[in-house]
């Protein structure tokens, strides 16, 4: 049984291992069995995965008796029909790409033995669960930036800095990826990261400066 806590980390602090292309192989999916990933992924998703593959094999018991065009194709019309009887979960498109599984991944319930473009597996069960665990880990990556020191030290930093527009005179350049830099006036492109005693310094220099504002506004008497 697999077990998941958001406050471990466990995903997010997986060190090493294996990689396809960018993506991330969790050690987990290549030691748990078939059983334990369908466990873990209804677990997170109120038994849909069960409730997919309970569907996929109704469709392929059903798939011969339902009405063909010439070309052997199921007719969308007894499509769309089978769908409203057996799909009450609502899980199913039938409305546009009829058949589409509204769920990560996407497959369509007739080809869904079928890998996907962007898919890793062919399997769908395991590609059900590589999803839901890069799910769980970004969950864990949030966690990690609302609960880590440093990273509530640079959160904290920012939203002074836009309130007051200043940073002391510190060349800081606020990045996409999360870093917050220091940068080299004379070279921009020379920067690094900046430091946890760096941050409480120039938050301490806020502070004040909102000590000071405070103290200006109090000591000023001036009314219409």
């Amino acid at each position: 049984m697999f077990e998941w806590k958001l406050e471990d980390l466990r995903l997010y602090n997986q060190k090493g291992g294996v990689f396809i292309g960018d993506e991330k192989i969790y050690d987990c999916e290549n030691t748990l069995s078939m059983e334990e990933k369908i466990d873990f992924v209804d677990k997170m998703q109120d038994g849909k995965l069960s409730y997919v593959l309970a569907l996929a094999d109704k469709f392929a018991e059903d798939a011969d008796s339902l009405p063909k065009t010439q070309y052997g194709n199921i007719k969308d019309n007894s499509f769309k029909a089978w769908i409203r009887k057996n799909d009450l979960r609502g899980v199913l498109d039938n409305n546009f790409e009829i058949g589409r599984i509204r769920l990560s991944p996407e497959r369509n319930i007739k080809t869904i033995i079928n890998k996907g473009d962007y898919d890793l597996y062919e399997e769908y069960i395991d590609e059900a669960f590589h999803r839901q665990l890069k799910k769980c880990e970004n969950e864990e990556k949030r966690y990690f930036l609302e609960h880590d020191e440093y990273s509530i030290l640079k959160r904290n930093f920012r939203e002074k800095s836009n309130i007051y527009n200043t940073t002391f005179g510190v060349n800081v350049t606020f990045c996409s990826d999360g870093k917050t830099c220091i940068y080299e006036k004379e070279n921009s492109r020379l920067q690094r990261e900046i430091t946890v005693e760096e941050l409480k310094y120039l938050l301490g220099k806020y502070d004040e400066l909102e000590h000071l504002i405070n103290k200006i506004t109090e000591e000023t008497n001036i009314v219409y």
